[in-house]
């Protein structure tokens, strides 16, 4: 708590009265951006960040550079080990291991949730998200969908990795529930403004796994995707 206290005394203050942590914000910035950088020093997720990269130093030189003893880093690394096996992944030789779709979903959160950043997301990437969400909701304005940024920003991470982890395959595993889903009348409408719009601007084709795996993302997403047709 003193250290907390110490690094961030110009942008809010920490207070603890029974037993629970009180944050008095000064400025007016989303309380995700002071979460963020707490959670930032945390060694935990930025070891499940290392576990997750494709390219990285060895993990004697991670432990190094970040002032850990040898037994510290591994007893860390068996507490990630049990975080990913709770969400059926896995590690294999110091790499985050198991279904794709699991892996992005654990990168999106890191990203949105803990402001833990695996991949760089550009204002354009964003732009292709936008152009797709307004495509399928005429109402919804760029300053609305910049408003919301926060709230959507887990779902828009999610869309960004269909062509970030392209060379990986998203396969979602058959069920009978994704199946109904299916049939519903906003899984082609989906598929058509994916073909029409993301696949036209990034100039590649996605496989039937992406698309699955971008209605599951939809699926899980509080966007008013075609809200005129659903209230109709």
């Amino acid at each position: 708590m003193a250290e907390l206290k110490e690094e961030f005394q110009d942008l809010f203050c920490l207070r603890v009265i029974r037993r629970t942590v009180h944050l008095d914000i000064y400025t007016k910035l989303n309380p995700l951006v002071y979460f963020h950088r707490i959670y930032q020093g945390s060694i935990f997720l930025r070891l499940l960040c290392y576990f997750l990269r494709e390219e990285k130093e060895s993990f004697a030189c991670f432990i190094q550079k970040e002032y850990l003893s040898r037994a510290t880093g591994y007893r860390l690394c068996d507490k990630c080990l049990d975080f990913l096996k709770g969400i059926r992944l896995s590690l294999d030789k110091y790499q985050v291991i198991g279904p794709e779709y699991r892996i992005r979903f654990l990168i999106a959160l890191l990203e949105y949730k803990f402001g833990i950043h695996l991949y760089a997301i550009t204002e354009k990437e964003l732009e292709i998200v936008f152009d797709l969400i307004s495509a399928s909701n005429a109402h919804l304005s760029i300053e609305a969908f910049e408003e919301a940024t926060e709230e959507s920003r887990f779902f828009c991470i999610l869309m960004v990795l269909m062509w970030k982890r392209k060379d990986f395959a998203a396969d979602i595993p058959e069920s009978p529930e994704l199946t109904r889903l299916k049939t519903l009348f906003i899984y082609p409408k989906l598929l058509s403004l994916t073909k029409n719009i993301m696949e036209s601007a990034l100039e590649i084709t996605f496989t039937q796994a992406d698309y699955d795996y971008l209605f599951l993302a939809y699926c899980t997403d509080s966007q008013s995707f075609f809200q005129r047709q659903m209230v109709r």
